[in-house]
């Protein structure tokens, strides 16, 4: 199985001074079908939970990585500690967004929240998909799903 590494980059605006513990947190996105496309890839921490999933320009990590079939493993490094909630994005046809359907706004591709959480009539909430960033080495799992 090929592990993505990835370098976090964290936005310094608003977060003070450096952290006291930074390690590294690996995600692990189950429910990859194909290596078509690409993945989407946003962590919002809690200065930010408002933003949670549909902003990812206020993400405070983002990347794009290739999909691996059936997992793909997500490696950040130098990620301070703290309350995150992490969502993933299957861009099957790789434009570069999460694509809906035409009359109501639900998603045609596969998407996962950490900690596996759903939304009820829209995307889950920063509170049910936050988890804690601790120590030298995180991990969080979640599971891509198509509505």
């Amino acid at each position: 199985m090929r592990t993505q590494v990835a370098t976090a980059w964290l936005l310094t605006a608003g977060l003070g001074s450096a952290p006291a513990w930074a390690g590294t947190l690996v995600v692990q996105v189950h429910g990859v079908a194909t290596t078509d496309g690409q993945l989407l890839v946003a962590l919002y921490d809690a200065a930010h939970a408002d933003a949670y999933p549909t902003r990812p320009d206020a993400a405070v990590l983002k990347d794009v990585v290739a999909p691996v079939v059936p997992v793909t493993t997500l490696t950040f490094l130098d990620v301070p500690d703290g309350t995150y909630a992490a969502v993933v994005v299957h861009d099957v046809n790789g434009n570069g967004d999460l694509d809906t359907r035409p009359i109501f706004p639900i998603p045609t591709e596969p998407i996962g929240a950490s900690r596996d959480a759903k939304g009820r009539f829209g995307p889950p909430k920063f509170r049910d998909a936050r988890f804690a960033v601790a120590g030298p080495r995180t991990e969080e799992k979640l599971t891509l799903t198509a509505l």
